[in-house]
């Protein structure tokens, strides 16, 4: 029985096919015709497509902007196949697709179809490229969905300048080759060097006892965080957390982490949290521990952290930053426009309501022909900063998008005028974390110039303005 199972399954061997500059030919003018190109293409191989009459734009598009891509629109003849080594056939059409497997076979090429096993040779493994390296992970087609788990991981392990430490040691390889020097001492101090600079590769990445990471948990979504800050949540022995930072995410901590909220929840002002966090950054890194001070958003936009940061020189405590999504990527994002436009928006600004000790933002300079503006923490200050932006030139119809605790299950996104700005913010009690996209971006978003634009995961109803 084990026998006849083990036969059944049939054996696969995972090999390393040597192209010799030739291109490979995909056949298919669709979306798993345009996927197999871009594999293709990020392993640094010719292709040579077949899209038939009717190619998809993306795959045009490939193909215009890639001169090692050759788009032809018709299907391959026996002609086409003679001399090639592998033929990919994506045409979702199986008759179609077992008459040009046969052709390609009998051309002498190997042959894999899209999704039917039994027309194939050969199956595409989950690939994790790093040129010239390539890691593949292969089920022989049987459950590609664990391959593509297996790849994953082993993503997140490998170096991003693995390929570059590849191509640096084959060229010292090669030379020792050319001057007959590949001895075997020669080969031992090669694995060594080699070893040597995979380990430095990756040691800037690993983090250490006593350290502080400055990590962007960005706007609320765990599966907006980074894989960095996936890797450090499950790694941190504390970890100071902003109000910002939502249950979802710090789920994803190591259990045994001490967990500490370093936000105003407990009636402290900004000077005084801002004082309490650095502390304790502090006093935990000087017992050897591996802190994370988790930053809604991204580090670097309004976050006070190069005031923790000179905290933590003056200490001298080592540290680093992770960057996250900011805020306004992820607004935009979730209501589906772009900060910036060829047309309309050429540049986009970022600021604050209220600069350092609540002083009043100054917005002089900013309202400019095609610029889009996002203004953060300007809930309560909706009334000033509007009737600034319209004495500055803005016309009181400028569409404003209101974002609204983005990446929360209670998101809002709610429409507006500029003019009508203060107005709306009060009818909507709208509350912080917020932000306002003010400018022709908005436009896309913001129906009618006011009406609410209620998130799909919102638990709210939606408010008419």
């Amino acid at each position: 029985m084990a026998a006849r199972a083990e036969k059944a399954q049939a054996a696969h061997l995972l090999i390393d096919l040597k192209l010799d500059g030739r291109p490979v030919l995909v056949v298919g003018g669709g979306a798993a015709a345009c996927a197999k190109v871009k594999v293709l293409r990020a392993a640094r191989v010719p292709v040579h497509v077949f899209a038939g009459v009717q190619p998809m734009p993306a795959l045009v598009a490939l193909a215009e902007s890639d001169p090692a891509v050759r788009l032809e629109r018709r299907l391959p003849q026996e002609r086409d196949v003679r001399g090639c080594r592998l033929v990919i056939l994506a045409l979702e059409d199986e008759e179609q697709e077992a008459r040009l497997a046969t052709v390609a076979r009998a051309a002498g090429a190997l042959v894999n179809v899209v999704d039917r096993k039994a027309l194939s040779d050969v199956f595409f493994p989950a690939l994790v490229l790093r040129p010239p390296v390539q890691v593949a992970v292969s089920t022989g087609g049987r459950l590609p969905q664990l391959a593509a788990l297996i790849r994953r991981r082993i993503e997140t392990l490998l170096p991003a300048r693995l390929g570059g430490i590849a191509r640096r040691f084959a060229a010292v390889r090669d030379r020792w080759q050319e001057r007959g020097e590949s001895t075997k001492s020669h080969r031992l101090d090669l694995a060594a060097r080699l070893e040597r600079a995979l380990a430095d590769s990756t040691q800037p990445m690993e983090p250490q006892a006593g350290e502080v990471v400055l990590v962007g948990a960005g706007p609320g979504r765990a599966d907006w965080l980074t894989l960095e800050a996936a890797r450090l949540l499950a790694l941190a022995d504390v970890i100071l957390h902003d109000g910002l930072v939502t249950p979802e995410v710090l789920a994803r901590a190591r259990r045994d982490a001490l967990v500490i909220d370093v936000s105003r929840r407990a009636g402290r002002n900004k000077t005084d949290a801002l004082a309490r966090a650095t502390s304790l950054m502090i006093a935990h890194a000087r017992r050897g521990r591996l802190v994370l001070r988790l930053k809604g958003g991204d580090p670097a936009i309004f976050a006070h952290t190069m005031e923790e940061v000179e905290a933590l020189r003056r200490a001298g405590v080592r540290w680093r930053i992770v960057p996250g999504v900011t805020a306004a990527s992820a607004a935009a994002a979730s209501a589906g426009i772009a900060l910036t436009a060829r047309h309309g928006a050429k540049a986009v600004s970022f600021v604050t309501a209220r600069q350092a000790a609540g002083a009043p933002a100054d917005l002089a300079g900013l309202v400019r022909g095609e610029r889009s503006l996002v203004v953060y923490m300007g809930v309560d200050e909706a009334a000033r900063w509007a009737a600034e932006l319209m004495t500055q030139g803005l016309a009181a119809a400028t569409p404003v998008l209101i974002a609204e605790r983005i990446g929360w299950p209670e998101e809002r996104r709610i429409g507006a005028a500029l003019g009508t700005l203060a107005e709306t913010v009060r009818r909507a009690r709208v509350q912080s974390p917020a932000l306002f996209i003010v400018g022709a971006p908005a436009a896309a978003a913001v129906a009618g110039g006011g009406e609410t634009i209620d998130s799909p995961t919102s638990t709210k109803g939606a408010i008419a303005s």
